[in-house]
């Protein structure tokens, strides 16, 4: 509808929704290229970033199911996942390319996926035109690896229409449109990410991905806030309390663009909610709670009067 629109700012990179749907055309040609479809779990290793995007897209435009890794893990970690997930293909940013072929060294040759770095089928991917595959809403839509109640590493396979109508709810509780532009503060391993990278792109507004060092530290959160125009960001209550003491900085932040603030991963006290609409009465708070399992959030509470 607006493919000039911004619809995705990493590290002061901008990309169009054209540019973005014709990057994922590309990507997801090459996926199907490689035999990925409906049911095919792809493993991705790359940064929170616009090619860890643009391979989401693209994994689902080819009809498979994405299985997101963290850059971080130890190399054994991510073996015993490719083990368990048996997934035929890793998709990887070109700096993480051997880290991902080392892992999968690991295992006997006839459980080794191919190891695919996301530039090099970009530029091998000549289709930019959009897929015509046709998917199952029972298809899987992403496998996120949790320790869940044991504490043993599991993957929570969540289907197409668990994630829509996850992303719908966020949509309708939150009242997002194009004149949004939410926070992606969350690791690509953890189930709130998802909403986060999606929900924005399907009413047209903008995702503006945050960098870990700044998403962990409350002044520069809210830093990032005021300089950008931010109006939804997710965090947990523990970071919320460094955003709401004044005493470890002398900066004073008005927050004129957020519109709501959602808290989530932790028990959130009715102290802190008091005191950040006592500080900041036109940002309301979303208490929201969920399991992995569960395609996310499976309650939400909207806050915006003072306990």
């Amino acid at each position: 509808r607006n493919p000039q629109s911004i619809a995705v700012v990493d590290r002061g990179e901008s990309f169009t929704y054209r540019k973005l749907n014709v990057r994922a055309n590309k990507l997801a040609s090459a996926l199907i290229a490689e035999g990925v479809g409906p049911e095919t779990i792809v493993a991705l290793l790359a940064e929170r970033g616009i090619d860890l995007l643009t391979a989401m897209i693209a994994v689902w435009k080819a009809g498979g199911a994405y299985l997101p890794l963290d850059p971080l893990y130890p190399i054994s970690r991510i073996t015993g996942i490719l083990q368990q997930s048996k997934t035929p293909l890793v998709l990887t940013a070109n700096d993480l390319h051997g880290k991902a072929e080392a892992a999968a060294k690991e295992l006997e040759a006839s459980e080794r996926p191919l190891v695919r770095e996301i530039g090099q089928l970009l530029a091998s991917g000549a289709d930019t035109e959009n897929t015509q595959h046709q998917y199952d809403p029972n298809n899987l839509a992403y496998v996120i690896y949790t320790s869940g109640s044991t504490g043993t590493p599991k993957g929570a396979m969540v289907e197409q229409q668990g994630m829509v109508n996850h992303l719908y709810a966020k949509i309708k509780d939150l009242q997002i449109t194009a004149d949004d532009r939410i926070a992606q503060t969350a690791s690509q391993c953890f189930d709130i990410s998802v909403w986060q990278f999606l929900a924005a792109l399907l009413v047209g507004g903008q995702v503006y991905i945050v960098d870990d060092e700044i998403a962990q530290d409350g002044r520069r959160l809210l830093q990032e806030v005021e300089r950008h125009g931010l109006t939804l960001v997710e965090t947990v209550p523990s970071l919320m309390r460094t955003m709401l003491d004044e005493s470890t900085y002398n900066e004073q932040f008005y927050l004129a663009t957020l519109r709501c603030l959602v808290a989530t991963g932790e028990a959130l006290p009715v102290e802190l909610c008091r005191q950040w609409l006592t500080k900041y009465p036109l940002v309301a708070l979303m208490n929201a709670y969920g399991p992995t399992e569960c395609s996310d959030d499976v309650t939400h509470h909207m806050i915006e009067e003072i306990p």
